[in-house]
């Protein structure tokens, strides 16, 4: 059963776009009345979704099925959140027609993730990630301890497993000027593919670590 909302008569100006704050009215919430975040219109928001009070989703996008958003995050610009898809932070921008579904996680701060890009099963982003392209980000399904999502950031490319960011910088000796390109992306995805080849998840982990530091 979808969750019931009306729109409330707050509203907001926001990026040239009137938003509408949405109040559900639910008995599975445990105060059967909650306000949560703006939207544009009602086909914004459909299905079992639910999004926090400071959530903003506009121009053309969706947020829909059991997909949960909270923090300071934007979802703008024919961009839709989908599945059981999580988001939590703050300054998180989804939007140009990217799409987040499935059970991917995206947590932390100062994140944006546009131009079509799909994050779909097992993608984890973290804190600072810029995912502007299919290049940017990519998620090997290689052991039997989960998937491992390898992404860009403002700095340099971040591992992420178990729900935990490592940063890849020293496995290349990447400079701080170096742009990254497909090809250093395939290099450190054969690094990992390496690592993890045959191994438990502590013997990963271990060996991930001696590689790190």
């Amino acid at each position: 059963m979808d969750r019931i909302y009306k729109l409330t008569n707050n509203s907001i100006t926001f990026d040239e776009h009137v938003l509408k704050q949405v109040e559900y009215i639910d008995s599975s919430l445990s105060t059967n009345k909650k306000l949560g975040g703006y939207i544009e219109t009602i086909e914004n928001l459909t299905g079992n979704a639910l999004i926090e009070e400071r959530v903003k989703v506009y121009n053309q996008s969706l947020v829909t099925d059991k997909a949960y958003i909270s923090g300071g995050c934007i979802i703008r610009n024919n961009a839709s959140v989908r599945d059981r898809a999580v988001i939590y932070g703050n300054l998180i921008t989804i939007e140009n027609s990217a799409c987040v579904c499935e059970n991917a996680l995206i947590r932390g701060n100062d994140i944006i993730i546009s131009n079509h890009v799909y994050l779909g099963y097992g993608a984890c982003i973290g804190n600072g990630a810029r995912i502007l392209s299919p290049e940017d980000c990519i998620v090997l399904l290689v052991s039997d301890f989960g998937p491992i999502t390898i992404y860009c950031t403002t700095e340099d490319y971040h591992i992420s497993l178990s729900y935990m960011d490592y940063s890849i910088k020293n496995f290349l000796n990447i400079n701080d000027d170096e742009i990254i390109t497909p090809k250093t992306k395939k290099i450190i995805e054969n690094i990992i593919r390496t690592l993890s080849r045959d191994k438990t998840w502590v013997q990963f982990y271990m060996q991930l670590l001696f590689y790190y530091f």
